[in-house]
């Protein structure tokens, strides 16, 4: 597995965060920097783009129906934000991926899965917009303002949530509250 690792300079004025990944381990989190870190197969380079105020990263690694390995070979990007940054939006969308955020604030949050995992831990948003297909969605220990969920085949774990006004649309799909 290759490895990069970026420093996003404090110049760079970010407000939008875009990620696409497929086949991935996304953790997003604070931290002291603003920070990108990529392991992939050297096939699968992703790419990590600053637009304006706009950081988006591309990341498609190969499906693995079968895998068998003795050390932690996933595809993965851990991006670091600084704890004093607020951001307008964070858009995420992928397929057969882990999406792990924590600890952030948001204006908007806009989620589209399908078949993986979204973690929302400790977050703070005035909207989000939840989109899933046959996955998991786990919100924790959060307030979210406004928040439409919508969910087939999915399962939903809400423990600890704070929100004024919630829509849910689901189809064949279970919803946990804690």
């Amino acid at each position: 597995m290759a490895q990069d690792f970026q420093i996003i300079p404090s110049t760079e004025k970010i407000k939008k965060i875009i990620i696409h990944a497929e086949h991935q381990q996304v953790q997003i989190t604070r931290g002291l920097d603003f920070e990108v870190e990529t392991s992939y197969e050297k096939a699968y380079k992703p790419q990590v783009s600053v637009d304006g105020q706009t950081l988006s990263i591309e990341a498609n690694a190969k499906e693995r129906n079968v895998w068998i390995s003795l050390e932690d070979n996933t595809p993965s990007i851990t991006l670091t934000i600084p704890k004093d940054l607020s951001l307008s939006e964070i858009k995420i969308e992928g397929d057969d991926s882990y999406f792990g955020l924590t600890e952030l604030a948001s204006e908007k949050i806009t989620t589209k899965t399908y078949g993986g995992t979204l973690l929302l831990d400790s977050i703070e948003g005035k909207s989000a917009k939840i989109e899933d297909m046959q996955g998991n969605v786990t919100i924790n220990h959060s307030t979210i303002q406004k928040m439409a969920v919508t969910g087939r085949n999915s399962r939903f774990y809400l423990e600890d949530l704070t929100h004024k006004q919630s829509a849910f649309e689901v189809e064949n799909s279970s919803i946990d509250l804690f």
